[in-house]
């Protein structure tokens, strides 16, 4: 990038001093300092980037004498643009100092800017000193690196320093004096500073919560929630077992694993101590009993969910958390793609990416309650496991490491919850608090199931949506149909009655609302449904026999304030439901009587629709995408 700005200023500094030899142009000399001080600089920011792969202090050592060494031959370019005999000359005479002075300032701001860069890229080597730096012996990576993060601001706000400098010098740079591609140059030279600043920004905001939530402030407490989604719930699958992870200024221990169910104890009855009211569709499964923090994930709503689990810390427990984090098997998977294989003793196979979640639902579906038990205490053992490998990440794999994080929150594998309002309002801003409808959009679709059979026929059940949308004048009409499928095979009779109860969430501002296919349950939902939304809910069972069909269908209708952009174009976010995996849908557009459009493709993600009176297509919804803050020169 700069050597463009560097060639262009040596073409306007020629000064036309046909007379000299090429060795004595000042522009010839001044152009090898420039080159030199560029390739300096690049083969510094080549050993960095190497350094961190590598995981090399030597490298970053190497790119900081790099950036020094390119420091000295911009200096040098500007020295002999003002010392320079021949330059000194032309400055005497007027017509030709009007002609070199302002080229000889348009140097100076370049060589400025360039000169604030290489402080940045120096500043930035410091970083990179502290995150390749050896752990000293005996001290987890984990908590090496709150000693990372606690160095950082001072780095942070030297590099943040340097290249609002660079930013200022570009823009002093008189554009009228260079040719075209030199103004392009110095141009993305402030662009790039500026997205460097942002990232600065993102990287001192991520810190503080790095820092917390590892226990650099004191120690903290979480519970692990491990959902089963084969046993499906709005909040992503039966809590059937748990860990305890304690952070202690970045020391991680998982101090205990269990089955929810040798923690909660007996439910007590209505009318007895202890006894609390569960949300009344959950009635019909637990009758008269007690709800428990096990069916805490009542709601799609995460936030909710973890809120709803507190009150039953101190008894379940015996203690309060500080967060709590919930995931599923495929979650787990995803980090197993990070960490590699896990063999743990006492089990027969390999834990891999690719048969992890098919591995824990053989060993679950059984009807052998040491088999049960052996399942609950597998998901606590391989959390832990993995938990281990991970704190031994070397830093050439934190991107790979955050990548698999931000895929689980994503595709709703992931889900955290923490009382600190700063450290969750930042995992809200990264989209990793499961919140329901996170953009607010204006036009809003999420279906939900819970399966309330006690059994794990959700390994089996899949599902399709068919949306058909039509604008008609100031409206958009919306006609959901959603049919259900349960192939569970014979061998596990468990799973061979799905019964489900269904919510779906719309816009508090729908009109018309029609539903079929759904029955009403025994006890209408007093749920308040998040902001902006309104609820419509129902039960359906879906058996397999030799007589009922294994598939069923119920529908819903409504519709909504037509809400078109300056385009012309009307969004509807689709939000997935948690623990579910890649569901079909296909989407039939109808702009105003025009031609039809059909779009089809899976939920394995929340969906943004975008609807135009020429076509319908799915922009990326943003959620959950965000990227480790990088400095870019």
């Amino acid at each position: 990038m700069l050597s463009l700005v560097f060639a262009a200023i040596l073409l306007v500094v020629g000064f036309g001093l046909i007379a000299n030899p090429a060795s004595l142009n000042p522009a010839t000399a001044i152009d090898a300092e420039f080159r030199a001080g560029q390739s300096q600089l690049e083969g510094g920011k080549a050993d960095l980037k190497l350094a961190v792969t590598k995981h090399d202090p030597a490298l970053v050592a190497r790119a900081q004498a790099d950036f020094v060494t390119a420091a000295g031959h911009f200096r040098r370019a500007r020295y002999l643009a003002h010392n320079d005999r021949l330059l000194l000359t032309a400055e005497m005479v007027p017509p030709a100092r009007d002609y070199t002075a302002p080229r000889v300032r348009a140097v100076d701001q370049v060589t400025a800017m360039a000169l604030a860069l290489t402080e940045a890229a120096q500043a930035a080597a410091g970083i990179d000193a502290l995150l390749v730096a050896p752990e000293p012996k005996g001290v987890p990576a984990s908590a090496h690196l709150v000693h990372v993060l606690r160095g950082l601001p001072p780095l942070i706000d030297r590099v943040d320093s340097a290249l609002a400098r660079s930013q200022a010098d570009a823009a002093r740079v008189d554009l009228a004096v260079l040719p075209g591609s030199a103004k392009a140059a110095v141009l993305q030279v402030h662009a790039t500073a500026g997205k460097a600043v942002a990232a600065l920004a993102e990287m001192k905001a991520l810190a503080p919560s790095l820092l917390e939530l590892l226990g650099g402030n004191g120690p903290r407490k979480y519970l692990l929630e491990q959902v089963n989604p084969a046993e499906l719930r709005a909040g992503g699958g039966f809590f059937g077992s748990y860990s305890i992870l304690t952070a202690d200024q970045g020391a991680l221990t998982i101090t205990k694993t269990g089955d929810i169910a040798d923690v909660i104890g007996p439910r007590p009855l209505a009318g007895e101590a202890g006894y609390v009211a569960p949300p009344r569709p959950l009635t019909q499964l637990v009758g008269d009993k007690s709800w428990t923090i096990a069916d805490s994930n009542f709601w799609a709503d995460f936030p909710t969910d973890a809120k709803a689990a507190a009150p039953f810390e101190q008894q379940a427990f015996g203690t309060k958390f500080d967060g709590v984090i919930a995931m599923d098997p495929q979650a787990l998977a995803d980090l197993l793609a990070v960490t590699g294989p896990i063999k743990l003793s006492g089990y027969d196979p390999v834990f891999t990416a690719k048969n992890l979640t098919e591995e824990i639902f053989d060993i679950e579906d059984t009807f052998a309650a040491v088999r049960e038990t052996q399942h609950k205490k597998l998901l606590g053992l391989l959390g832990a496991e993995i938990m281990r490998r991970i704190l031994l990440l070397p830093p050439n794999r934190y991107d790979a490491l955050w990548g698999a994080l931000n895929s689980a929150a994503q595709h709703r594998r992931l889900a955290v919850y923490f009382n600190n309002p700063g450290l969750e309002a930042k995992m809200d801003s990264l989209g990793w608090t499961g919140r329901v409808n996170p953009t607010q959009a204006a036009d809003f679709l999420l279906e939900t199931e819970d399966n309330l059979g006690g059994d794990k026929a959700n390994h089996f059940v899949t599902r399709s949506f068919d949306l058909q949308l039509t604008h008609q004048g100031d409206r958009l009409l919306h006609n959901l149909t959603v049919t259900v499928t349960n192939t569970t095979p014979r061998c596990c009779e468990g799973g061979r009655t799905y019964v489900a109860y269904a919510r779906l969430y719309i816009p508090a501002n729908a009109a018309n609302v029609t539903v079929a296919g759904l029955t009403p349950g025994k006890h209408r939902s007093t749920e308040t449904p998040p902001a902006g939304l309104q609820l419509v809910d129902g039960w359906f069972t879906v058996y397999v026999d030799s007589v009922s069909p294994n598939t069923i269908s119920f529908s819903l209708g409504y519709d909504t304030p037509w809400t078109a952009d300056a385009k012309g174009a009307h969004q509807l976010y689709w939000e997935k439901e948690p623990g579910t995996v890649a569901d079909q849908f296909k989407i039939t557009w109808s702009p105003d009587g025009q031609n039809t459009a059909v779009l089809q493709k899976d939920l394995g993600l929340d969906r943004l629709i975008e609807l135009t009176p020429q076509v319908v297509w799915l922009p990326p919804a943003q959620v959950a995408a965000a990227p480790i803050p990088q400095i870019t020169f």
